[in-house]
């Protein structure tokens, strides 16, 4: 069972691959929300299956693991079995502050790791069918150094990678067989800045690559390389406020960021004149997204020969139409984008340019074939 986990708002959703009813096989959604229930979806007939009130708080975040089971957390942690039964409890140490994330750390899906306020706690659930009727048990394995201030994102690099980052700017490489720190990233010495209000802080990391971290920080980003720990490219003031999310769109072209202040922004290299002349091209290259973003190949990355850093990114579009801050955005490929803000709207933006193309193709072909125009 495969899933991955995204926050919109005071609602998780948590999408799994398969639910095994006992009519047929199906695509289901998990959800949790501030209402403290956890319900679970039939995508394809759009219909709550069940709803799970045992939680007993506002659900925070969710994650699958091991086979048809998945986490909730909030002012706890619980385990769940596929069928919604509650399998096991784990009290929270910190009583002041809720587990805001979670993610997994290995294949398996056993072992996990928390972030709550400055901490990060390790998990894993042990399998033993002496141990009481469900067999299975959440076990607190050790907490880690925690950051100087509250933890605002987390995410799993690689098999062997985790990162963290947090309101007082420092992004954490850590090790998953380990536990242990061993790269920072962003170290800033006066993180707090004027009135306190953390200029440089860590609101959200992606990976790509499993190498490459995209970082929204403060009111800018940037790219780093974590094998090398190099700053790839930064922008310091992307938007008036906060940057909220992240992420390649266009297939890569360019990089759409998000802000508290309301806009979408859309960034590319300077040497990209005119990036929508380009997306067709450069998809069909077969170039991955660090390497259309960066006009770089992964061999010139890979040997470091790149500039240090790469010249910043310029701004090459705007897309206002949220009245409140925008949360997250999806890339659909070349077709364009979703977004979806505080305002409860969501919203789906077209490539002009490629539109512009249908259309072309669309007049070339009547002109061509004349027969069915009067």
């Amino acid at each position: 069972m495969k899933g991955s986990v995204s926050q919109l708002g005071t609602m998780v959703l948590l999408l799994y691959g398969i639910y095994s009813s006992k009519n047929k096989d199906s695509d289901w959604l998990i959800t949790g929300s501030s209402d403290k229930h956890i319900k679970v979806w039939d995508i394809d007939q759009g219909k709550c299956v069940q709803d799970i009130t045992e939680h007993g708080a506002s659900v925070k975040c969710l994650l699958p693991v091991l086979d048809n089971m998945f986490l909730s957390a909030g002012e706890n942690l619980h385990l769940w079995s596929g069928d919604g039964t509650l399998l096991d409890t784990c009290l929270s140490d910190e009583r002041d502050a809720d587990i805001t994330l979670l993610i997994s750390t290995n294949i398996k899906n056993e072992r996990f790791v928390t972030a709550c306020d400055k901490e990060l706690t390790v998990y894993s659930i042990k399998s033993n069918s002496d141990m009481d009727k469900t067999g299975h048990k959440i076990c607190r394995l050790k907490t880690l150094p925690p950051h100087l201030e509250a933890i605002g994102t987390l995410i799993q690099v690689s098999d062997k990678l985790f990162a963290s980052g947090s309101l007082d700017g420092m992004i954490l490489l850590w090790s998953s067989e380990t536990f242990m720190p061993m790269k920072k990233l962003n170290t800033m010495s006066e993180y707090k800045g004027k009135s306190h209000i953390y200029p440089y802080s860590v609101q959200f990391i992606a990976c790509e690559n499993q190498r490459y971290l995209l970082a929204a920080i403060g009111c800018g980003f940037a790219m780093f390389d974590t094998l090398y720990s190099k700053l790839l490219c930064k922008k310091l003031n992307a938007h008036y406020s906060k940057v909220t999310q992240l992420t390649f769109v266009c297939d890569g072209l360019l990089l759409a960021t998000c802000s508290e202040d309301g806009s979408i922004r859309l960034w590319g290299q300077r040497s990209h004149s005119n990036p929508n002349e380009q997306l067709t091209v450069k998809a069909s290259m077969g170039l991955s997204p660090i390497e259309r973003f960066l006009d770089i190949n992964f061999g010139q990355l890979h040997h470091n020969k790149g500039p240090d850093p790469f010249p910043e990114p310029a701004l090459v579009g705007e897309c206002l139409g949220h009245c409140g801050s925008v949360m997250r955005i999806v890339d659909i490929g070349l077709e364009g984008m979703l977004s979806c803000g505080a305002d409860n709207l969501v919203i789906a933006w077209k490539n002009s340019e490629l539109q512009k193309m249908k259309r072309n193709q669309v007049v070339q072909e009547k002109v061509l074939n004349p027969s069915g125009i009067v």
